[in-house]
């Protein structure tokens, strides 16, 4: 009877994809779906949140199902939907872990400094500025990992191809799966 009952769907497949002992793993708790959340510090409200390194609260992220109600197209809809889940999943990945050492080898990897202003423009794949796999991506290391484990999964060909004709994306994407095999 849910009126998202479609975007309740895609999120179930999206975790799907996972063996179950990943997920335990990961440190994965709950997925809180809701209607509406907003972010105060920055106005607006956002698709998707994973508080776990700012409230020591690791293993539950909230997705903004009324974010999504602007995609009249149902296949545009399942792929923001499902980019959603992946970079927030990632970013609980990376809470549970502590992966402070991993960041500081993952930060040594950049040859270009991230930038201070969220580029937040849902652009996709934009390989423009060498070693990032997106604009967000530029913000910081934990949006730069979440940002390449979602690409990795859900654009996987498009993903193949930016890591063989980028040595930072190569190097990133190494580390990554050094840091999924860990989970």
């Amino acid at each position: 009877k849910s009126k998202y009952r479609d975007e309740t769907n895609f999120i179930s497949k999206a975790i799907e994809i996972y063996p179950v002992s990943f997920l335990r793993n990961s440190g994965l708790r709950y997925v809180m779906i809701c209607e509406e959340v907003v972010e105060d510090s920055l106005g607006y409200a956002l698709a998707g949140l994973a508080p776990g390194h700012v409230d020591k609260s690791p293993g539950v992220f909230y997705l903004n199902l009324s974010s999504f109600k602007k995609f009249k197209n149902p296949k545009t809809k399942k792929k923001w939907l499902q980019e959603t889940f992946h970079h927030e999943f990632y970013h609980i990945i990376d809470s549970s872990m502590s992966l402070n050492q991993l960041d500081q080898e993952w930060e040594r990897i950049n040859e270009t400094d991230y930038t201070d202003e969220p580029l937040i423009d849902g652009s996709g794949i934009d390989t423009s500025v060498e070693g990032f796999i997106s604009q967000y991506a530029r913000y910081n290391s934990a949006e730069d990992k979440a940002e390449l484990f979602t690409y990795m999964i859900t654009q996987h060909k498009d993903f193949k191809k930016a890591i063989a004709k980028d040595k930072i994306l190569a190097k990133k994407t190494k580390l990554m799966i050094s840091i999924l095999k860990k989970v």
